[in-house]
């Protein structure tokens, strides 16, 4: 079978305003750019606004008072009022939050607030609302009184794909312990996507038990589940949990079952093996480790099991724990080097992303001819002097979809089938 070769440059970049699962592109009429120049598409959180803006200012309009006339026609229905936020932008702010993963396509009458041709007095496009999804993580266990280790409490995150109102949220929970049912007490982010935790009043007794914690998701249109969370016995010293942190300090967590000994030195017992300088900050049983630069990559952290805890008592076991430091903010990376591509029906192009929900890619074509050429420049996955020997074949943008809900602030891979967008050629 013959293999072509194939050269993907600037393959992707971040757009802004997009999430989630199953949206089809719809085509637009390009005359519409002359009159329009940004819109609501792709995937959209529950509760945002629908937007349109033009590519020239409306005189003689009042902001942020509802528009008699009826510009916007949903379907489904969407209630709703209409404003002008400035000379150039329409919203429709929906009255209360849109249905998780609904889908919608919208008619704007242009022709009512611009003067433009007949075949353009109508301006349809589509929009999907993510697709709501809960992730339960738990971050670590503290006592009320490092004198008195029975009485315990349990911290942890929900995170929610979309925006959730806090009280629905709330009633969603329930912590069990056996028989019974500590109190959940809630702290709520602006974002409305991160819920923090502590199931209140856990006991800690001579035997291991465990806590759960269980949603029933009906009133957040998501899936039922449980998470559990084991506690160590009283005569268990142990790590529980070893996280990084990036922003706003970037640090390590280390969460203890029980609080340290004071004024224990740790230096020489927690250490990074890259030797890299570190800060150590001991709260009780929590201790933060800062390192002196900013670290990225891989580097090992090392707990040594000398550690004394308040009573004077080892670790039970020490720890060698290969860490991530990578950054949560935007970003992307292709997975392996993607320069040969073989004659199939289908070239898919594997990726992977954190924090972002969508991409823009260009596709740029070396003719077979100029193939001598670019390589005086370039190895086959350089990019340097593509003017002189190829040209853009594709430029658009991809929703990053996924047909079960994933937690987008963590890496995810996904994979863009080219063969929708090229088609291949012999030699190029």
């Amino acid at each position: 079978m013959k293999n072509f070769k194939i050269l993907l440059l600037s393959a992707m970049a971040l757009l802004f305003g997009r999430c989630g699962n199953d949206t089809e592109e719809m085509q637009i009429d390009p005359a519409f750019t002359a009159y329009i120049s940004a819109f609501t598409s792709g995937l959209v959180s529950n509760s945002d606004v629908i937007t349109i803006k033009l590519t020239e200012s409306v005189s003689g309009v009042d902001f942020n008072q509802p528009i008699e006339k009826n510009l916007f026609d949903f379907s489904p229905s969407l209630d709703g009022q209409t404003y002008w936020v400035d000379p150039r932008t329409i919203e429709f702010r929906p009255e209360s939050p849109m249905p998780s993963d609904q889908y919608y396509e919208v008619d704007f009458e242009l022709g009512d607030v611009l003067d433009v041709p007949d075949d353009l007095e109508t301006f349809t496009f589509n929009f999907q609302i993510i697709k709501q999804a809960v992730f339960v993580s738990f971050r670590n266990m503290q006592p009320y009184n490092d004198e008195d280790l029975t009485r315990q409490q349990v911290n942890g995150l929900v995170q929610t794909a979309d925006m959730a109102d806090a009280d629905v949220v709330e009633s969603l929970f329930k912590a069990s312990q056996g028989s019974t049912n500590p109190n959940l007490s809630w702290t709520h982010d602006s974002d409305g996507k991160n819920h923090r935790f502590s199931i209140e009043e856990v006991e800690r007794g001579d035997k291991r038990s465990k806590v759960d914690l269980t949603w029933d998701g009906g009133d957040l249109d998501v899936e039922d589940g449980s998470a559990s969370f084991e506690i160590p016995s009283l005569s268990e010293f142990m790590i529980m949990s070893l996280n990084v942190v990036q922003e706003p300090d970037q640090h390590i967590e280390i969460n203890f079952s029980d609080p340290l000994k004071k004024n224990q030195n740790l230096d020489g017992l927690i250490y990074l093996a890259s030797q890299e300088e570190v800060r150590i900050v001991v709260k009780s049983n929590n201790v933060k480790v800062y390192p002196q630069k900013k670290l990225s990559g891989d580097h090992e952290l090392i707990v040594e099991e000398f550690i004394e805890n308040s009573l004077g008592y080892h670790l039970m076991a020490g720890s060698r724990q290969v860490l991530a430091f990578t950054s949560h903010k935007p970003a992307i990376e292709i997975l392996g080097q993607g320069v040969i591509v073989p004659n199939t029906d289908r070239v898919v192009l594997p990726f992977r992303a954190v924090n972002l929900s969508g991409v823009d890619v260009q596709i740029v074509k070396v003719f077979e001819n100029n193939i001598a050429q670019f390589l005086q420049d370039n190895m086959l996955d350089g990019n340097e002097m593509l003017r002189r020997v190829g040209r853009l074949e594709y430029k658009g943008s991809v929703d990053l979809k996924s047909t079960t809900s994933i937690n987008y602030s963590t890496w995810n891979t996904f994979y863009l089938d080219l063969s929708e967008h090229i088609k291949t050629e012999p030699g190029a």
